[in-house]
């Protein structure tokens, strides 16, 4: 379902904007690097890095965003939609989302668990305190906003190009299309 993808994308976005920083934060200072062979990582800790990051905040500040495309796409499908039952809807989608955001949170944890030793994840909480650190977490739910409005629009333009070149690739080939 589209509304799930989305939502999947908007977690993506916010978890994709903390492991992007990953890179440059190991090498912020010596206490930022994990050792070679580091001990996989606790779900506590996990989850601590969640809390520092306020990674369930940033997610629901972005819920109007994807509730708006969604609504975009609902639009499309029924377009003469009233002004209040516009309203209905994005409350709907809005509670849905907002009432179901752990579960973003609960699958993200076995992944950071995967790809992030305990020192990685120990030096990322470190850093996340610093103001340095504090800044990128204040900021990054504005960045996933524009990330996945501009995501969006990147899509939308290259399934049309790519729907362009497959159809031209049918005639060239004799399909009549």
């Amino acid at each position: 379902m589209r509304c799930g993808r989305i939502a999947a994308g908007a977690l993506l976005v916010c978890l994709v904007s903390l492991a992007s920083a990953a890179p440059a934060l190991s090498q912020s200072g010596p206490a930022s690097k994990a050792p070679a062979g580091d001990a996989p990582t606790s779900e506590a800790k996990v989850r601590e890095l969640i809390l520092v990051t306020k990674a369930d905040r940033n997610l629901k500040q972005i819920i109007p965003a994807l509730s708006s495309q969604i609504m975009g796409s609902i639009l499309q499908r029924v377009p003469n939609l009233s002004p209040q039952v516009k309203a209905d809807l994005t409350a709907v989608i809005q509670n849905v989302m907002l009432e179901n955001s752990t579960l973003f949170v609960e699958a993200a944890i076995p992944i950071y668990q995967k790809h992030l030793t305990d020192g990685e994840v120990t030096g990322l909480i470190a850093f996340m305190r610093t103001p340095v650190g504090q800044a990128y977490v204040e900021k990054s739910p504005l960045i996933a906003v524009d990330m996945f409005k501009v995501g969006g629009q990147i899509g939308q333009l290259l399934s049309l190009k790519a729907a362009e070149a497959a159809t031209k690739m049918l005639r060239d080939k004799g399909y009549n299309l």
